[in-house]
């Protein structure tokens, strides 16, 4: 999930109880705190961290299957 607004967040939680893991990404700590306590596993700022990396890690370097954008343009 990239982008933890509102809409980001709702699907979260949608997303929570129907596939294996979810990843989270915002700019803001607080919008990837709410991540967190409304389900994914993980939460990173994209602009400071790498994210790429941090998935590659978790995956065993396959990746992942599925990105929703909620973020804003």
């Amino acid at each position: 999930m990239i982008g933890q607004g509102a809409i980001g967040l709702i699907f979260t939680m949608l997303l929570k109880g129907r596939v294996d893991r979810v990843y989270a990404t915002d700019t803001f700590a607080s919008r990837r705190s709410q991540a967190i306590q409304c389900g994914a596993e993980e939460a990173w700022n994209p602009l400071t961290e790498n994210v790429t990396g941090h998935i590659l890690d978790l995956t065993n370097q396959r990746g992942v299957d599925l990105v929703i954008v909620a973020a804003s343009a």
